[in-house]
């Protein structure tokens, strides 16, 4: 499918594709991404993944995107994507990377007031 350009503003792009196709691309990068940042209570930029994990996501990741451009994609009802097709799911998949970096926060945030609430009661009990 052939995607189409509406032009509302200087920076405005309206990709017209199958919403099976996008939703596939996200979630596929996104979930994938995702691991990343849900792996440990630090933020994803400060901590380390391992090796493997870091090799499984970006096997991932590569996979879905290439499929795509493999002989048989045809045959499964896959094609290629225009390049404005990138330029959409890269916000979406940094918006929902940053969304679940901040939720990760304010429940660790939670989490460690309300250890700290238990063990003022476990203080005041033995008391």
């Amino acid at each position: 499918m052939k995607p189409e350009l509406w032009p509302s503003g200087p920076l405005v792009i309206i990709i017209s594709l199958p919403d099976q196709a996008l939703s596939a691309y996200r979630k596929a990068a996104s979930a994938s991404l995702i691991m990343l940042v849900v792996r440990s209570s630090r933020p994803f930029f400060r901590s380390r993944p391992s090796k493997l994990l870091v090799l499984a996501t970006v096997a991932t990741i590569a996979v879905t995107f290439l499929v795509p451009y493999l002989p048989f994609a045809p045959l499964i009802g896959f094609g290629p994507m225009p390049a404005r097709f990138y330029l959409v799911i890269l916000p979406i998949v940094v918006a929902y990377m940053a969304a679940a970096e901040i939720t990760k926060r304010m429940f660790y945030g939670a989490a460690g007031v309300a250890a700290q609430k238990l063990k003022c009661q476990h203080a005041r009990k033995k008391r």
